[in-house]
Order: C-alpha cells, then sequence, then structure tokens
C-alpha cells in the first residue's frame, strides 16, 4: 500500500472558507508506480476527507478495479488538482488550482510513478497544453509527457460525465483496459 502524508492545513486560496477540510490523497505517498490524479473533492469527498466515494467515485473505483485491474488506494495513490471542495460542486478556478499545482508536482516527485491516470478535463488541463486539451476531449489517448517526472500517462473522460452520457462508457471501458495493458508493460 502507498503511504501519503495528509495535508491537514491549507490557507493558500478562497476555498479555504468554504470546505470542511483538505482532501488530499486515498492510499498514502512512498514510490507506488500508479497515480491517478482527479479534479477536485465533491460534497461526499469533502464530508469524509477520502477522494472519490461519492456516486461517481464508486463509479471509477469499480470501473480501475474491472478494467485496468488495480483498486485505488491500495494499488494507487489518488490526489486531485485541487485538494478542496469548491462550493456547490463547482468547476475548480485557474486560481485555485494553481494554488494547488505546487502540492501536486511535490507529491508526484515523491511519489515517482511510472504511469499516471489523469480524470476528467480539469485534470487534463493541469498536464496538457491548451492546443493538446481538445484533441483529450474528442479521442483520449496516451500521453507520452511530463518527462520531468519520468511517468507515462493517459487522460479519461471523469465519470460525473459519463453518468450523464451513458453512451460513453464502453469506450471508457475500453480507455480503463488500455490503461491496464500499459501500467502491466511498465
Amino acid at each position: 500500500m502507498c503511504e501519503i502524508p495528509r495535508q491537514r492545513v491549507c490557507g493558500m486560496c478562497r476555498l479555504r472558507k468554504t470546505r470542511r477540510q483538505v482532501v488530499v490523497s486515498d492510499g498514502g505517498i512512498r514510490r507506488c508506480g500508479v497515480v491517478v490524479v482527479g479534479e477536485a473533492p465533491g460534497a461526499d469527498e469533502d464530508e469524509r476527507g477520502k477522494p472519490f466515494v461519492g456516486v461517481s467515485g464508486r463509479l471509477l473505483r469499480r470501473a480501475v478495479a474491472s478494467y485496468a485491474g488495480f483498486v485505488l488506494g491500495e494499488d494507487a495513490v489518488v490526489l486531485n488538482t485541487v485538494s478542496c471542495h469548491p462550493p456547490r460542486n463547482r468547476d475548480p478556478k485557474d486560481d485555485e488550482k494553481a494554488a494547488c499545482l505546487n502540492w501536486l508536482r511535490l507529491n508526484l516527485r515523491r511519489i515517482k510513478p511510472k504511469i499516471v491516470l489523469s480524470v476528467g478535463k480539469h485534470a487534463a488541463a493541469t498536464f496538457t497544453s491548451e492546443r493538446d486539451r481538445g484533441i483529450f476531449l474528442s479521442r483520449q489517448y496516451l500521453y507520452e509527457m511530463w518527462r520531468e517526472y519520468g511517468f507515462i500517462m493517459m487522460h479519461v473522460w471523469h465519470p460525473s460525465y459519463l453518468l450523464r452520457n451513458r453512451k460513453q462508457l464502453n469506450e471508457w471501458h475500453r480507455h480503463l483496459r488500455i490503461f491496464g495493458e500499459r501500467r502491466l508493460e511498465i
């Protein structure tokens, strides 16, 4: 199991005023081959202090176990681009993402993953250029990038998107299978 120290206090952005707690990780920070990076904690995550525990999170946890062959929090560290819950589940703002970026980078350096699964458009935006983002949103594919950290990455849709767009579920499952196969190759 991968270990991560919890960041209990943060005052870097406006979200400190509305969140219950800082939601840093599921699993822990130590060297771990797989990291999953989500967007931001939802209301359930803010309540429980653990990422991906709401309806979307349960869908993701079941899918990665079934199609990619690993368990979040046991075989993979889970991080978010923003560690605090945005009010009314709104999208995280750029300055909020910027406030958490150094924390995310620090943890990626400590963990030294071999492969990262980026979940959702805000996580993808953290790792991709503006030019490449449209390609991701339309096609999803493996990215050989963030070489400074020495890992490869794959972006997938956020499970909340799939709850609204069920026609994409088979494609999402296919991408998780590809991620699982790629994970075993490295």
